[in-house]
């Protein structure tokens, strides 16, 4: 299988301004598509979790002159696990090598001595065009402002261009036509239900089978990658860290959903840890709708209603015109 060519935005980003919490709603309404309840499919504890809505924010700062992303070890095959192996503690992840194309199925010749079966010649990919992908701006115009999720989150990156996250591949199977990726950070202090780092990456497809390849390539490739490399800059503070996951794809969002969270306990006493008394959440919410695809990443330095997180989705199906959403495969 084809591997995402991943690049995730360095968590070390502690350093820009803090203010008030909340997500706000499109031209004051609700959201179009409200959800009440999130079922996780494997907790400890209460299993459904009621979501209630979001305070309102202050109004957005300007947001701070962009800085580099840097990149994850590499991810492996399958779901998230629950205690991924330990890394040693480094200044910054590095990129990995661009993963090898996969092999093409073809049929095997019979061994009998009568007629042999043709040998089915595998299906070529698409041609790609990768300088009609980065300079279409529909995924750019579907990004969520930072300021609108939290008010002191500040844009640090973003980018038009595939070429350092995608491998060519995936982007003929997906059918790929638009991306950008955007991250933001704010400063950690104050405020446990804020987020300190949010990452958007947005695809947008000719059809909805290439988004719906995309989705799972998301969740069984993508989510797993980012996670390593959020544990890996987790271990310099807290080298003897505990991981933990539970996922769900209970709730009605989008075409397709999946919310994963990634639970850490530092393994030290709340008053002697170094960013913080809490245990560090992220969750990543994956969706695809209609030739939209999408995954955000973000980053809490405390436990987080999951039902905020998904009000980030819901903001972008608000944004997702028409003939997107609803165009057939």
């Amino acid at each position: 299988m084809s591997r995402l060519r991943l690049t995730a935005l360095g968590l070390g980003l502690f350093a820009l301004a803090a203010c008030s919490h909340g997500l706000q709603l499109e031209n004051g309404e609700p959201p179009i598509q409200p959800i009440t309840r999130i079922s996780f499919l494997f907790s400890e504890g209460q299993n459904d979790i009621v979501v209630s809505a979001p305070v309102a924010p202050a109004q957005p700062e300007t947001a701070a002159a962009p800085a580099a992303l840097t990149s994850p070890t590499a991810a492996p095959n399958g779901d998230p696990t629950p205690a991924p192996a330990p890394s040693p503690t480094q200044p910054a992840p590095t990129p990995p090598d661009r993963p090898a194309t996969p092999p093409q199925t073809t049929t095997t010749p019979p061994s009998s001595t009568g007629d042999a079966t043709p040998t089915a010649e595998p299906t070529p990919l698409p041609e790609v065009d990768i300088a009609a992908i980065t300079a279409n701006e529909t995924a750019r115009s579907l990004a969520i402002p930072a300021s609108e999720v939290d008010p002191g989150l500040e844009t640090i990156d973003e980018s038009s261009d595939p070429t350092d996250f995608l491998s060519e591949e995936l982007m003929a199977q997906s059918a790929l036509e638009s991306f950008f990726v955007s991250g933001s950070s704010r400063q950690p202090g104050g405020g446990a239900g804020r987020p300190v780092q949010l990452v958007q990456r947005l695809f947008v497809h000719a059809n909805a089978e290439g988004a719906s390849r995309m989705f799972e390539e998301l969740v069984d490739s993508a989510a797993p990658t980012y996670a390593i490399a959020a544990l890996g800059f987790f271990r310099q503070f807290y080298p003897d860290l505990e991981p933990g996951t539970r996922t769900s794809d209970q709730f009605t969002l989008a075409d397709q959903n999946r919310l994963i969270e990634v639970r850490i306990d530092p393994k030290i006493e709340p008053e002697e840890r170094e960013l913080g008394p809490g245990d560090p959440h992220i969750y990543y919410l994956i969706l695809r709708e209609g030739r939209v695809s999408a995954i955000f990443e973000l980053v809490y330095l405390s436990a987080q209603d999951p039902g905020v997180v998904t009000v980030l989705g819901e903001r972008l199906i608000n944004r997702i015109p028409s003939d997107l959403a609803d165009s057939p495969g």
